[in-house]
């Protein structure tokens, strides 16, 4: 979807806009999650528990 809305050709503007605004949120989610579990997994390390999964 992201290489659609970057380089689709003859696709109405409109419809470039909503996938690339989704392929953003989509990955901006991807990261976040990523980020809060390495966060918590670093967090579980120093306080002596044991890792979840």
């Amino acid at each position: 979807m992201t290489g659609d809305a970057a380089l689709g050709e003859a696709r109405p503007p409109f419809e470039r806009a909503w996938k690339g605004a989704v392929a953003v949120l989509l990955w901006v989610t991807i990261a976040v999650t990523v980020w809060r579990r390495r966060r918590r997994r670093i967090e579980s390390r120093a306080a002596g528990g044991a890792e979840r999964r």
